[in-house]
């Protein structure tokens, strides 16, 4: 089982969109997505802050879970997305200051495009 079946299988409990094929994601469902993302952000954020580990843990994973739900909404392969995303960001190297990791030259985005048809 994937990270990505588990929220799957989540949406298709609740009867939320969960479409077998690829195809855009309604205004609706959009608006809902991004309020989520920014609540699940906002509680992350403030256990940070306040060093509550264990919720610190619990909200990163609820925020995975939500972002991993808009792959689940566009009806997307999510374990190839995840993988091509992986090995693309592999290819990155250390930034010099332990930043964010940087694109070296020649470095190529994941192509996500046959994904969908």
């Amino acid at each position: 089982m994937s990270f990505f079946s588990d929220v799957r299988d989540f949406h298709l409990k609740f009867g939320q969109l969960a479409p077998a094929t690829p195809g855009p994601i309604p205004p609706e469902v959009i608006s809902f997505r991004i309020r989520l993302l920014r609540e699940e952000l906002d509680e992350l954020e403030r256990a940070l802050m306040r060093g509550q580990l264990a919720e610190a843990a619990q909200e990163s994973v609820d925020l995975a879970y939500v972002a991993l739900g808009v792959l689940v909404n566009l009806g997307a392969d999510g374990d190839e997305a995840w993988d091509r995303v992986h090995e693309a960001n592999m290819a990155k190297e250390p930034h010099p200051r332990g930043m964010k990791p940087v694109k070296p030259a020649g470095w190529q985005k994941p192509d996500l495009e046959d994904l969908f048809p």
